[in-house]
């Protein structure tokens, strides 16, 4: 990710972060949400053995899930989704 697409991406990440410091969330906030959004994108986005990585996620769970509701719909499901994925699983699923 180099040029001018990638340093007007970051600029863009990091005037979202400084914007949302002054509304009470911390550095550590923004860049932790800001992983866990980055991972359900990239596992939309990279395939292995012609599968994307992303079908090893729960459909509800997927990026593009989250992608279709809009406002609170989306925090909603975001939240209830990181609830899921860090919840351990038994053996048989």
């Amino acid at each position: 990710m180099n040029g001018p697409r990638a340093r007007e991406t970051v600029q863009k990440l990091w005037n979202a972060s400084k914007s949302l410091q002054g509304g009470g969330v911390s550095y550590y906030e923004y860049v932790t949400e800001l992983t866990y959004l980055l991972l359900l994108k990239m596992l939309e986005e990279v395939s292995r053995n012609g599968k994307k990585l992303e079908e090893h996620l729960p459909e509800d769970c997927r990026w593009g899930a989250l992608k279709k509701l809009d406002g609170e719909k989306r925090l909603v499901r975001y939240r209830a989704l990181l609830l899921e994925m860090g919840s351990p699983r038994s053996p048989e699923d």
